[in-house]
């Protein structure tokens, strides 16, 4: 099962993002929709904590969402928060930031 959750912070113009589960193509529509409306939005927090798997789809739209953020402000900055080990080491693997370098992992 795949499920997200995002908060608004509208004061400090931040969107936090859990994903839980699952991170593939079930949650494209609704990741998408965690930022397509952000236009004064400054940083965007990806909470990886809960994810037990993401595929090829997954950082498929992680990619797109930071060409998508890159190409409507340059001073965006997005954060993969908590992310495990596994992940981080697919991560360097495929280079991510080579394709990515706004994305932030910690």
């Amino acid at each position: 099962m795949s499920q997200l959750q995002s908060m608004l912070n509208m004061n400090e113009q931040i969107v936090n993002i859990s994903v839980f589960g699952e991170f593939n193509v079930k949650l494209a529509r609704d990741f998408r929709s965690c930022y397509e409306d952000g236009e004064d939005i400054n940083q965007y927090i990806i909470d990886m904590s809960h994810v037990i798997y993401i595929d090829s789809s997954g950082i498929g739209m992680l990619i797109v969402m930071v060409e998508e953020l890159k190409s409507r402000n340059l001073s965006i900055q997005i954060k993969l928060v908590h992310v495990n080990q596994e992940m981080k080491a697919l991560f360097k693997c495929i280079h991510i930031e080579q394709l990515c370098p706004k994305l932030i992992i910690e």
